[in-house]
């Protein structure tokens, strides 16, 4: 340090300087002061996100599953049950958004006209917010909150902005003025990004609305037991095929680089509910920003499902499911393994049967067309349909109640014709010919299937129907017709889907049953299809007035 020494005839000089240098300082408080109130007077970026733009493409696939197939998928047969297996865009809300906003799980509905879903973030979800000048030097950040307005105080001028965010409460990174202006992302995460120019005119206050963008691809692996009308209790699960890789981001522009492997394992833990309230639906996500040509396989054992009176079925042989598919960087796709029941059949080359009656669950807007876990005799009100009813609260409106079983278009209510394979054709002279004959129960007929009808470890591989009878509407309460029931324990009565008898030139006056019961003498079993009389005065109003009897299922 240097020290000078002032001369008395420099005295006014110093002095003046000191003046100057306190006139200086002075300046410098009113300015800084100025600022505040200027901050206050709105010199501020409001910050506000609208969600996230979900951009889709087609499907792009490899080998047997496509774009089309995932309209119809393929029912492949595994030794303890069914499943179909399918890729499309139709991913559920993200898990923090399903914890607050208590519904609205799956977006297929919310797709704009640019063929982008539209995804809230919800107010839990974290991301921050960089302030670059346009020559690309970072300014400041501050880390916001979606849900509310976030601020920050910027002087007059021209900026770039980028937002990031990892769609979770975790808080992202800032940057170093002066350092650098990259972020290495974390592993396992959904990166969301957004930027854009903003210009802050002095005194008064500028916002933007972000509309973030999704960086790596994101795969949903769901797997699905509403086609077995259970929730999971557990599984053993291996997901493999994927190579996964993480990447670093340039804040500026949002590129990626520095490509790195990220190996993420998959298995029953790494699954939640697609609906909190429900576990028939568990999905697991990989984010990668690789964009390789993939096979992913998903390998299912020791699946434990729990049945409608608590107790646990277990599958324990282990099911393969393969997805070729080579995502795109930013677009989302469901990798979707639906398990389901397996049928039977008494026949080769004939209908594959239902193992049990539909029955149809009212106050059960999730799942409420199923079949029982366990088949035996049964008064449930929701077991009974009127011919063609869509449910079993009302009369029939033309309608197919078994196409409605998840997944829906799998199942179809049985046919004149495939009840023929148990009571063959009618004629005049020799009544039914080639007519099965049942193994009798106390309350049911059995119809031996083939060896190959060991789908499902319960049961048996036998198609049952049993004496649940039928019955006749009484009218209505609280919305649902009641029934008086008759024949229970005595009598079978199936509706099929086909119609019947023209009469006085009116079609479709009649509708076809399936009925089974014992001879009044010797007690021999006896099974016929009849045309049963529809009420003519409601056919002008296309409601069937008829009959509720049991209904059994086919598949498509």
């Amino acid at each position: 340090m240097k020290i000078f020494n002032i001369k008395n005839s420099n005295w006014v000089i110093a002095m003046s300087l000191l003046a100057l240098g306190t006139v200086a300082t002075v300046s410098c408080s009113k300015s800084e002061s100025k600022q505040e109130i200027i901050d206050e007077q709105g010199t501020k970026l409001i910050v506000k996100v609208s969600g996230i733009a979900d951009e889709q493409s087609s499907i792009n696939t490899k080998g047997s599953i496509t774009a089309a197939t995932t309209k119809a998928p393929k029912i492949v047969t595994y030794p303890e049950f069914d499943a179909t297996v399918s890729i499309d865009n139709e991913l559920p809300a993200s898990p923090i958004a399903k914890i607050t906003q208590g519904g609205n799980f799956n977006l297929s509905s919310n797709i704009s006209s640019s063929g982008a879903k539209a995804e809230n973030m919800t107010n839990l979800v974290k991301y921050r917010l960089f302030i670059f000048k346009q020559d690309g030097t970072f300014v400041s950040s501050e880390s916001m909150t979606a849900g509310s307005a976030g601020s920050i105080a910027l002087s007059p001028g021209t900026y770039k902005w980028a937002a990031l965010s990892y769609n979770d409460e975790n808080t992202v990174d800032d940057l170093t003025v002066g350092g650098s202006t990259d972020i290495v992302l974390p592993s396992g995460k959904d990166v969301l990004y957004a930027n854009g120019d903003v210009t802050i005119a002095n005194g008064n206050s500028s916002s933007i609305n972000i509309t973030f963008k999704r960086k790596y691809s994101r795969l949903g692996i769901e797997l699905n037991t509403m086609g077995m009308f259970a929730d999971m209790v557990n599984a053993n699960v291996v997901v493999s095929g994927l190579s996964v890789t993480k990447a670093t981001i340039q804040m500026f522009d949002g590129g990626l680089k520095d490509f790195v492997s990220d190996p993420q394992t998959i298995n029953y833990a790494s699954f939640s509910n697609v609906d909190p309230s429900y576990g028939d639906a568990k999905i697991a996500y990989i984010y990668t920003a690789n964009n390789a040509q993939s096979e992913v396989k998903v390998a299912v054992s020791n699946l434990t499902i729990k049945l409608d009176d608590s107790s646990d079925r277990n599958f324990t042989q282990t099911a393969n499911f393969t997805f070729p598919i080579t995502p795109v960087m930013g677009k989302s796709y469901r990798l979707l393994t639906n398990l389901i029941e397996s049928p039977v059949q008494i026949k080769t080359n004939g209908a594959q049967w239902a193992r049990h009656n539909l029955y149809y669950i009212s106050n059960n807007p999730h799942n409420p067309y199923r079949f029982h876990h366990t088949n035996k005799a049964s008064t449930d009100r929701g077991t009974y349909f009127s011919f063609k009813a869509l449910t079993s609260s009302n009369f029939g409106v033309n309608s197919d109640a078994c196409a409605q079983v998840y997944p829906a278009g799998t199942w179809k209510v049985a046919s004149s014709e495939n009840y023929g394979e148990i009571s063959g054709p009618y004629t005049l002279l020799l009544g039914y010919l080639n007519q099965l004959t049942p193994t009798k129960g106390t309350n049911f007929y059995e119809y031996a299937g083939l060896s190959t009808n060991t789908g499902a470890p319960y049961e048996s591989k036998n198609l049952r129907f049993y004496m649940n009878g039928g019955g006749t509407s009484l009218g209505l309460v609280s919305g649902i017709i009641s029934l008086n029931l008759g024949n229970n324990g005595s009598r079978i009565e199936q509706w099929t889907e086909t119609a019947g008898l023209d009469l006085l030139g009116l079609a479709s006056l009649g509708a076809v049953s399936f009925e089974g019961y014992n001879a009044a003498v010797g007690g021999a079993a006896t099974s016929v299809r009849q045309t049963n009389l529809l009420n003519v005065s409601a056919v002008g109003i296309d409601v069937l007035e008829t009959r509720f009897k049991n209904v059994r299922c086919v598949r498509q």
